[in-house]
């Protein structure tokens, strides 16, 4: 017991130690004069660093899989995550600097740093079952919302699932739903006759919201919003609810919003809590029925998914999209960073990569260019056909499922966060795994939820360009505003706290969700306890 405690405080000090050791040689801008000698200084401390730390990591992982993680297992893992969060967040500044290095020296440096990622984080079990834990008690507070004891006595919430727009604006539409419900105590009646994507209803494809509850009396119908947007009627046994974009004051308990009861476990457990939380009702709205179910199992199977077998997605929206809500990127751009992430794991042939797109011609495309041996692209051209304009309210829903279950099974997606897709794919992506953070890269825009308050997004890092005319300098924790993305690495945004605007490297902002008290308040007691008992009004 005594060796795992002093393994345990070693590891938190040698972890903090290497973080170090990588901010004294990587927080600025280097000028180009310098980059070269200060790569080299890297490249020498990580051989060092890999050869000491091998030994050590496998004693480590040794005593810690076997449960022997001590008296000090919180407190150290609170020191340690915190840490190695702050390790991967310079490691994304050294990628940065390494870019413009030789791709022999990029390539060493990024294969090292891996290696010491994998052999430092010993506690992934440990997280893996909180972060299960935490989950299991969100769907479970959710099931017992949604299936109250007395049905006809029950506060109800009651939203219709067709709103003008595709389907995974319409699954977060939902989301708002079932968070208002969740925040408000009240149970989601959600309807869903003549829902455009499947005109037999929600139940076709999904499994109900509610097992047991799914009817109100419209006599007690009352318009839970006035006509600016503040919430009234609360009073209301059932209360309709409108859409997201209508509401001038939302309630501040819609994303970017995190419970305060919840946040403490959750920020440690996750570098990106809101989109974890959100994630957790996507989870709980997404359960497909048994047959459904088995036509997602049947593409897994013919698109080789598999859990030794690291596989990139990319989904590339197009059609209506473009000239609207986003740019056109070519074919190249998404494949680009595809390129770096295998480069990274040292792998060279086999790349294998997921295409999800609306557009056929894309499919042809990567087809053509990115082939075997070096490449795998596996992508349902018919999906993607049914996935056009014209066909999109008419037998596409498997087909777009299909596409966002497979995305958020990937290891890294590759997308615009513009599209609702791909925000989708990473909330499911989120729920799924004990932490995705950083498994994705977006061509444009940060991640944000449609209508809820906005992100506030502040300086991780110092930026101090040398020489430049057109880069930003900021200081930790100042707040940027009008962030938008110029490719995959590069921002724009201005310092709220000078006033000037320029680029900067993107990873240096990090967004924050928000505490608040929700109205409704759930007691910490067991999962068994009585209904009255478990949930506070």
């Amino acid at each position: 017991m005594e060796f795992n405690r002093i393994i345990a405080v070693l590891l938190v000090i040698d972890v903090s130690l290497w973080a170090a050791i990588f901010a004294s040689t990587m927080r600025k801008s280097p000028p180009a004069t310098d980059l070269k000698s200060r790569l080299d200084l890297v490249l020498e401390e990580l051989r060092s660093l890999k050869n000491e730390s091998e030994d050590l990591g496998v004693k480590v992982r040794k005593y810690y899989e076997l449960g022997g993680y001590g008296p000090l297992r919180k407190e150290s893992f609170k020191k340690y995550e915190f840490s190695r969060r702050e390790l991967h967040r310079l490691v994304d500044e050294l990628r940065h600097i390494g870019r413009t290095a030789g791709s022999a020296m990029n390539n060493e440096i990024t294969l090292i740093i891996n290696s010491l990622l994998n052999r430092l984080d010993i506690y992934e079990t440990y997280r893996t079952r909180e972060t299960n834990l935490l989950s299991r008690k969100i769907q479970r507070r959710l099931e017992l919302l949604q299936n109250p004891r007395n049905c006809t006595s029950a506060r109800k919430l009651v939203c219709h699932v067709n709103k003008t727009c595709g389907f995974a604006c319409q699954i977060h539409h939902v989301v708002y739903c079932l968070i208002t419900a969740y925040a408000t105590g009240r149970t989601l009646i959600l309807q869903s006759e003549n829902w455009s994507y499947n005109p037999d209803g929600w139940e076709t494809t999904f499994l109900p919201i509610s097992e047991t509850c799914r009817d109100y009396d419209d006599g007690e119908v009352a318009e839970g919003w006035d006509a600016v947007g503040n919430i009234s009627n609360n009073h209301a046994k059932v209360l309709k609810l409108p859409v997201i974009d209508v509401l001038q004051n939302p309630p501040n308990f819609l994303p970017t919003t995190i419970p305060l009861d919840l946040a403490e476990t959750l920020e440690l457990l996750q570098d990106e809590p809101l989109i974890w939380w959100v994630g957790q009702f996507v989870k709980y709205i997404l359960q497909p029925q048994p047959k459904i179910r088995q036509i997602l199992d049947g593409a897994r199977n013919k698109a080789k998914f598999d859990n030794k077998t690291r596989t990139v997605g990319i989904h590339i929206r197009r059609t209506d999209k473009i000239g609207q809500e986003a740019v056109f990127y070519p074919l190249d751009m998404y494949m680009k960073p595809a390129r770096e992430y295998f480069s990274s794991l040292g792998q060279i042939e086999g790349k294998r990569v997921f295409l999800a797109t609306d557009d056929p011609r894309v499919v042809k495309e990567a087809c053509q260019k990115y082939k075997s041996p070096e490449w795998e692209i596996h992508a349902d051209l018919k999906v993607a056909e049914s996935a056009a304009i014209s066909k999109r309210l008419n037998g596409s829903l498997i087909g777009i499922f299909q596409d966002l279950d497979l995305l958020s099974d990937c290891e890294f997606i590759i997308c615009t966060l513009s599209s609702q897709v791909c925000r989708l794919a990473y909330e499911l992506m989120q729920a799924k795994r004990s932490d995705a953070s950083g498994r994705i890269i977006s061509l444009d825009s940060e991640y944000y939820f449609g209508g809820g308050s906005h992100l506030v997004r502040r300086a991780a890092y110092a930026n101090d360009p040398v020489g430049s005319v057109i880069e930003l300098e900021f200081e930790v924790g100042d707040e940027i505003l009008e962030f938008k993305r110029l490719d995959e690495h590069i921002a724009f945004g201005v310092n709220k706290r000078t006033g000037k605007n320029g680029t900067f490297p993107s990873y240096k902002i990090k967004s924050l969700s928000r505490r608040e008290e929700f109205p409704t308040k759930w007691a910490n007691t067991s999962m068994e306890d009585d209904w009255s008992k478990f949930f506070q009004t």
